[in-house]
This record gives C-alpha cells, structure tokens and sequence, in this order.
C-alpha cells in the first residue's frame, strides 16, 4: 500500500510487517526520518538484525534474494532486515523484476527496506510498483515547498524548544527551501549552544554561512560573484566528497533562481532595485552581487534559467537520462559571460560537456506561469 511521511508514524503502530518498505525521494532528511521510523517500528517486533547494502549501477540485484534466505547467525529469532540503497540513477530493469518477485515470495524471516532516488510518478501504475503496493509498504518523499516547508521548520523549532521572530523564521524558510539538510543543521547549531533569547534574523545569516554543509553555499555566492576558479574548484571538491550532493545543490539553484526570477519580475514593473533588494530581504554581503545579477540579466533569462533547472531535475526523477553532474556543469558554464564561458571551459575540458546552446537562449524555454515562481 501507498502511505504519505505523515500518516507513517501512526500506521506503524500496527502489530504487523510486510515484506518490503519502499522509501523513494531526494530530500534526504525527509527520507532519513521515513527510513529511522521504520527501523524503530520493526525493531519492536524482533528485527534487531539490520545488514546494509549499497546498490549501484553494477549490483546483482539476484543477490539479494540469496541472502533473504540465508538464515541469520546473529539473531536468536532469525529476523533480519536487509537494508537497501540504491544510489544515484535509480532502480533498474534487472531491480524491477526482483522487487516484484521477492514480493510474491518472500522470505518469511527478512524484510527488505528500499531506499531509492525519487520514483517518476509515470512508474507508479506499472506492474512492479504496483506490486511493491500489493505486497509491501510504498513511502513517497516529495519536497516541501512554501508554507509547508516552513511549517517543518517551526515544527522542528517546537520540539527543540528554540524560541524565533517571525522574521528570523522567514528568512530560515526561505534559504534552506529545497534544502532541508541546511535547515536541520542549523536547528541542531541554536540547540547545541542552547539559546534561551529568540533566534533574529542575524543570528540566522550568520548561522546559515556557517552550517557543517557550507559547500552548497559557497558554490550559490560563487555563481552569483562569478569567481570562476572557485567555482568549477568548489564543484569539483564536492562531487569527489558526496557524489549525492547534486540533490541539494540542484535544488538549492531552483531556490535562488526563482527568488532572482521574482526579484526580476519586479524590477520589470518598474521598482526601484534597492527597493527590491528590501523587500525581498536580500543579506547585506549578498546586495552587490545580487544588484549586479539582477542588473544585467532580463527577465526573460531569468524565465530560461529557471527551465533549465526544471530540465536537470527531471534527470534527477528519472524523467529524463543523462549525468546530473555534467548538466549541471554545462548549466553553470553556459549563465557565464562569453570570455568567462571560454575561460571555464578551457580549465575544465575534461569535465565540461560542450553544451549545443545556452539556456539563456529564451526560443527554447517556455516563460513559467507566475504560479510556479512562486510555488
């Protein structure tokens, strides 16, 4: 069956297990809270054996069903869970087919919990999901977007009992969208150092600058000052560290380019850019090159840019094929200046695809509707 993140908590208080527990999304805090409570729930009844497998491109997804059978050594009960995470490109053909049979004939001892990238929902009516939801339990992650991504984060506040303005609870909201891991991380910083005066605005900024995930950040501010060396450095760095990073660095690149986006939109109507750079907040240390940005890109860039990210995303759901690390390279090369482009290529020509044109070209990119700036 098919089970939202909220109603989890509370169906796993049933005195009963299913075979398979399916967790698919990209928000790992989302999915990380799904996968803890559904380990605490079996544990109770008698699944204190927990082995973990990482499943790439090249894993033999037949090897899994050896070991379900296998009987365990450790466990008096013989009850084990086979953890499984499938990284970075998804579920396979040869996965596919295994889910479905192992869920027609399980092992009556072992349960398998499925950690996976997000499932397209055009995956959702096939017949391998549809008996993943027959047999087991299909958990969907989706990435919480304006009020309920800020509802999270007061909630989260709540149960640390850290006490925050309204405006310093804005601006919290607003820089970690689509990047929940930052928004933990700073959470767990107010509670490490147990503050007792309510969280401001500064303490926020000066907080979010310097949570235990700088890179995504630092890679954000590069971009906008278009310090080009640090940039495809910092890019480099982090792929090499965290190969599963481009989750949240895409996603924090749609945060910032639709907040440019509205921004430009504004600036289009007239209003005065420090005005704008007001309104919407804007850090003192982030004004000139946020000015500069919005200066010398029109809006119908903005429109383009924003596509392109949607386009990289639909890599990251499966939508589409390709490297999520090398469109997302092309994309940073190709919002570059002609000489900087020619630089950055030229620096990193053997990990920069030639890219057939910019996304800054508005013929191939639909302008979005308001609704999806601002949702």
């Amino acid at each position: 069956m098919e089970i939202t993140r909220e109603r989890l908590p509370l169906f796993l208080k049933r005195p009963s297990f299913f075979p398979i527990y399916c967790v698919s999304g990209n928000e790992i805090v989302l999915v990380q809270e799904a996968l803890e409570c559904i380990q605490v729930a079996l544990k109770t009844q008698g699944f204190l054996e927990r082995e973990v497998v990482i499943v790439d491109r090249e894993f033999d997804w037949s090897a899994l069903i050896r070991m379900s059978f296998q009987r365990s050594l450790f466990s008096k009960n013989g009850f084990k869970i086979i953890d499984c995470r499938v990284q970075e490109g998804g579920i396979n053909a040869s996965g596919k087919k295994v889910l479905a049979q192992y869920g027609e004939a399980p092992a009556k001892t072992c349960v398998w919990i499925v950690s996976c990238p997000q499932i397209p929902k055009f995956e959702h009516e096939k017949s391998w999901m549809k008996s993943i939801k027959e047999k087991g339990v299909f958990v969907p992650i989706w990435h919480l977007e304006g009020t309920h991504h800020k509802r999270f984060i007061q909630q989260k506040l709540r149960t640390a009992n850290l006490p925050i303005t309204p405006s310093a609870l804005d601006v919290l909201a607003e820089y970690t969208e689509r990047n929940l891991l930052a928004a933990k991380q700073t959470i767990e910083h107010f509670s490490s150092i147990r503050v007792k005066e309510p969280i401001t605005e500064e303490d926020i900024q000066s907080a979010l600058s310097n949570v235990s995930a700088p890179e995504v950040f630092d890679i954000i501010e590069s971009w906008l000052k278009e310090d080009i060396p640090k940039l495809f450095s910092s890019l480099s760095q982090l792929k090499i560290i965290d190969s599963m990073a481009n989750l949240r660095l895409v996603g924090a690149f749609i945060a910032e380019v639709r907040q440019l986006a509205r921004m430009a939109e504004e600036v289009a109507k007239g209003t005065p850019i420090p005005n704008v750079l007001q309104t919407f907040k804007v850090w003192p240390r982030r004004k000139k090159w946020v000015l500069q940005k919005l200066q010398k890109t029109p809006l119908h860039a903005w429109y383009a840019l924003w596509n392109a990210l949607l386009e990289i995303e639909c890599i990251q759901k499966g939508v589409q094929t390709g490297d999520i690390w090398n469109a997302l390279t092309a994309f940073l090369v190709n919002t570059l200046p002609t000489a900087q482009r020619a630089c950055a290529s030229s620096q990193n020509k053997d990990q920069v695809p030639t890219a057939k044109s910019s996304p800054m070209d508005p013929v191939r990119h639909r302008e979005p509707s308001v609704g999806q700036i601002d949702h």
